[in-house]
This record gives C-alpha cells, structure tokens and sequence, in this order.
C-alpha cells in the first residue's frame, strides 16, 4: 500500500510534475550530494563494496557479447515478406 493516498489523480499528477521539475532543476546538486554519500559509505565499509564490485565484474564476463555488423539482415525474419513488401511501397 503507498505511503500517501491522494484524493485525485489530478492530485498525484501535479505532485509528480513538481517532482520533475525540482529534479530538472536540481540535478547536478542532487548528483553531486549522491555521490558524496556513496563515497562516504565505500570508505566506511570497504569489503562489502569489493564483494559488491566482484559480483558485477564477474556478471559483466558471463554477459555474452553481441556484435552489431552492418544492417541487420531480413533473411531469417518471420515478416520478411511484409517488410519488403511495405518498403517496396514506400511506406
């Protein structure tokens, strides 16, 4: 259940607007303030955030790695037939 319940939806919407706009306006104070306390808290505890480091590298090697060449290719497309006929239109 949230935290807050507002009466309408207008309500909410306006709230999330001003949200929006303080964090436009904000944004580089609020990063800033973000990454001084991250700093602080891997100073603070430092092995936990070596074990959170390793997990993440070792997830990133498992990761495969896809390669983009060139455009991609309709031959084993299951709408190849639609795409070329849709570009063969000129849509």
């Amino acid at each position: 259940m949230p935290a807050f319940k507002y009466k309408t939806e207008e309500g909410h919407q306006r709230h999330l607007a001003k949200r929006r706009e303080y964090y436009a306006k904000n944004r580089e104070h609020i990063r800033e303030r973000d990454n001084a306390s991250g700093r602080k808290r891997r100073q603070e505890n430092p092995e936990k955030y070596k074990k959170i480091i390793a997990e993440q590298c070792q997830r990133r090697k498992e990761k495969p790695v896809i390669k983009h060449t060139g455009n991609p290719s309709l031959d084993k497309h299951p709408d190849r037939n639609l795409i070329m006929a849709a570009i063969s239109q000129g849509l």
